[in-house]
């Protein structure tokens, strides 16, 4: 299998701390289960938007079988269940972790259109449909870029009235409308790293 390992990274943000390590492990395993394996970083004061849609051109023009995008503030736990991952062969499959809030309960997933409240340790089974997810950490087949029409992810939320949707809602719904679902697989875990300004007294 040919996998394209990519980051988006909007502006000129960072990456967290323990992302470094959870990439790398990512890439040796599926290098060690025999994956062909390409690295793709984007970056250059971008929105999130334009450098995700970046990323799928580039997964349509290099015949890659599949995308891996990690988020920068995103760490995978177990690396080395990326390979199960591989091995369903779903177009689009997601891991878990919680939403970048204060009270940290919320999955990163969209279930009978709004987030589910389930904490990682009351999921059940190893698959779950649900309606949409985050895009920290997801595996997208080439077929499905090639099959929905572009433009795949677009920004529409504004914070001013709080209506709209973020980039990767709209590619899950988007994909919906496809007949194309989304899975969650439950046991690819990741943590979601939350940067906040500290003030030293």
């Amino acid at each position: 299998m040919r996998i394209l390992v990519a980051t988006p990274i909007a502006g000129w943000g960072g990456i967290s701390y323990s992302y470094p390590v959870s990439f790398l492990g990512i890439v040796d395993e599926l290098k060690k289960a025999g994956h062909e394996v390409l690295v793709k970083y984007v970056v250059g004061g971008y929105p999130i938007d334009t450098v995700r849609n970046m990323i799928a051109d580039e997964l349509i023009k290099s015949k890659y079988d599949y995308l891996l995008s990690l988020d920068a503030d995103i760490s995978v736990i177990n690396p080395e269940i990326i390979n199960t991952a591989i091995s369903f062969n779903l177009p689009i499959l997601t891991g878990v972790y919680m939403m970048r809030s204060s009270d940290n309960t919320s999955l990163a997933v969209f279930r009978n259109g709004k987030l589910t409240s389930l904490g990682a340790s009351n999921l059940k089974g190893t698959l779950m449909k649900v309606d949409a997810s985050g895009m920290g950490c997801v595996l997208i087949a080439r077929e499905v870029f090639e099959k929905i029409k572009r433009p795949w992810f677009k920004w529409t939320y504004d914070p001013h009235d709080g209506k709209g949707m973020g980039e990767d809602r709209y590619f899950f719904i988007k994909a919906r409308k496809y007949g194309i679902p989304t899975i969650a697989f439950t046991m690819w875990r990741c943590t979601h790293t939350v940067m906040k300004d500290m003030e030293v007294k």
